[in-house]
């Protein structure tokens, strides 16, 4: 993105929100703690960029949960903006339907009907320094790693560089639209531990999950990004950490 670029980014606390703080160090940075404050302050100022990342998937306190995910969406849609970027999920096209998903597409709905110039990126697993912990991690960092998912479940893995790539890219050239960012293929939890050289200590759960099988390549083609297998963007994650 353009250094001189004024850019507001949401969920910095931990994923791709906070990598993309690491990586655009001079961002406005939107939190539970600043929300009010700076929203307010931006309705009038406005930004170059938006970038919205944050989801709070806690849904003990519906009301809450409706503020913290849709009503800021609509939100941040009303600050002036040349580019509204929604982090969303390939989870969208699942069969079964979750209190996530459909959150999800509701706040595709609003980002599509209420931003002018606004790119949806359905995002797939996504591997980065600020992930937080979950099976792929358990299996790269634990010694004997005991995970929720069965063997055979199966992850569409993409770097946390790569989505920012597409971002900044995307912003450059002004693309707008919805696309898949997802890897050119699916991989089983069980090549997961092969590759981390865990095969043989990791125990597997009983919870099978099956990632929506999506081809992608659409937007990597578009923008002229590499486009790689979910095994190239593990290993090359594996790689990173262990440096």
């Amino acid at each position: 993105m353009h250094s001189e670029s004024k850019i507001l980014i949401t969920g910095t606390n931990s994923g791709l929100g906070k990598y993309l703080k690491q990586v655009n160090t001079d961002a406005l940075c939107l939190t539970r703690e600043n929300s009010t404050s700076l929203l307010n302050s931006l309705v009038d100022t406005g930004v170059d960029v938006i970038i919205h990342c944050a989801f709070n998937n806690n849904k003990e306190d519906l009301c809450k949960f409706y503020e913290d995910n849709l009503k800021l969406t609509e939100n941040l849609c009303n600050i002036p903006h040349k580019h509204f970027v929604y982090i969303s999920t390939i989870d969208i096209y699942s069969q079964e339907l979750t209190f996530y998903n459909f959150t999800k597409r509701m706040a595709e709905s609003i980002v599509e009907n209420k931003s002018a110039n606004s790119l949806i990126l359905r995002v797939s697993a996504m591997l980065g320094s600020s992930m937080r912990k979950n099976n792929i991690l358990k299996i790269i960092d634990d010694e004997k790693p005991k995970l929720s998912l069965t063997f055979d479940s199966t992850y569409s893995l993409i770097l946390h560089s790569h989505v920012a790539d597409i971002i900044s890219k995307s912003i450059f050239q002004g693309l707008v639209g919805k696309y898949d960012v997802v890897a050119r293929d699916l991989i089983k939890v069980a090549a997961v531990a092969k590759i981390a050289n865990k095969f043989s200590c990791t125990e597997y759960g009983n919870f099978c999950y099956l990632t929506d099988d999506r081809k992608g390549g659409t937007i990597e083609k578009i923008l002229g990004v590499k486009h790689l297998t979910s095994s190239e963007a593990l290993k090359e994650f594996i790689n990173e950490r262990n440096k």
